[in-house]
């Protein structure tokens, strides 16, 4: 627990309860629509998008202003970033497998965005890999007036600006942030052309439904842990006025995020569930993680493009005209009468 006298009240339009509700929701509810209402989880993805965006831009004026405690920076941080940091076990996963590709989730999503808004997602998730870089190296260090401790989350209770924390973030944020770079400069080199991705073996349906559990349940844990750490750093530090609803600023998001996942639960409960083909995904939400963009039609298990050697259906022969000349006659009406025979005969 903090320091006796560290208490202090927060800034409810930053983290406030009905902030953090909204930003919940849309991490639980993305996970949940890729499942069971794929055609949401396009505008889930952009409404925690614009979020993101929002509470970076408000993160960056408080920041010059100087109105936010480090500790608040961080827990603001976390809910900003927190939707990103999905790629950590995926790219544990990829060292543990050796980047075998038939073996990586990210290759067949249940769901994908298009390749202008990952390209923006990407963007901003470099902007911000950057002011948490500023933030560990410069920022986290400004102790508070009265000298009161505070605490940072790695499951456990931290020294917010203890040197091993600060280290290891700057490490983590710096390796996060080269590779987004080199992805982003790969995205690129595939887009003009100037490098072409190796085909790969197809994977049944089965192993491919198993990737794709693996990465729905990874990407819930991680949500987890972040409601967890954000909740436990807001009492280890005693941060008071932040637990109850009472600005605009709050209900905003917090009846979006409730909004969009209600949603979501009535398209899976009604039973008027997508049913896209998993070529939906082709667009590969993850294949930008792993370079994986794939052009042409699909297998049918949807693993690769199909042999360029599969011949396309002939078109049906057509009937020759009823009757010696006369126009075929509609479907199931009676066939026209015979020519009267020519005279003289």
């Amino acid at each position: 627990m903090a320091a006796p006298g560290c208490n202090f009240s927060g800034h409810q339009d930053m983290y406030g309860l009905g902030i953090r509700i909204g930003f919940y929701c849309l991490w639980f509810g993305t996970v949940l629509a890729s499942w069971v209402a794929r055609g949401e989880f396009r505008l889930m993805k952009l409404t925690y998008f614009f979020f993101v965006g929002a509470i970076f831009l408000a993160v960056i004026f408080q920041t010059t202003k100087n109105t936010l405690l480090p500790v608040e920076t961080y827990i603001v941080l976390l809910l900003a970033f927190g939707g990103y940091l999905n790629v950590v076990p995926l790219y544990l996963w990829k060292g543990f497998t050796w980047c075998e590709p038939r073996m990586d989730p990210s290759r067949y999503p249940r769901a994908s965005t298009g390749r202008i808004f990952q390209l923006m997602n990407f963007t901003l998730m470099i902007a911000l890999s950057v002011f948490q870089l500023w933030f560990w190296i410069r920022r986290v260090n400004a102790a508070a007036s009265d000298g009161c401790v505070e605490f940072g989350f790695f499951f456990a209770q931290l020294q917010l600006n203890g040197k091993g924390f600060v280290v290891a973030n700057i490490l983590f944020h710096f390796s996060l942030l080269f590779t987004c770079i080199g992805v982003v400069g790969f995205i690129l080199a595939k887009q003009y052309g100037l490098y072409e991705g190796r085909r790969h073996k197809r994977i049944g349906k089965r192993q491919k439904y198993s990737l794709q559990r693996l990465q729905a349940i990874s990407d819930t844990i991680v949500a987890s842990v972040l409601v967890t750490a954000i909740e436990l750093l807001i009492r280890w530090n005693g941060i008071q006025g932040v637990n109850s609803v009472s600005t605009s600023g709050q209900t905003i998001p917090m009846i979006v995020g409730i909004g969009l996942v209600a949603r979501v639960l009535y398209i899976g409960i009604s039973g008027d569930v997508d049913n896209y083909d998993d070529d939906w995904s082709s667009s590969g939400y993850g294949s930008y993680y792993s370079g994986s963009k794939s052009s042409g039609p699909r297998s049918e298990d949807g693993g690769g493009p199909a042999p360029a050697a599969w011949p396309a259906p002939a078109p049906p022969p057509m009937a020759p005209a009823y009757g010696g000349g006369y126009p075929r006659p509609p479907p199931g009406g009676p066939p026209p009468p015979p020519p009267p025979p020519p005279p003289g005969h």
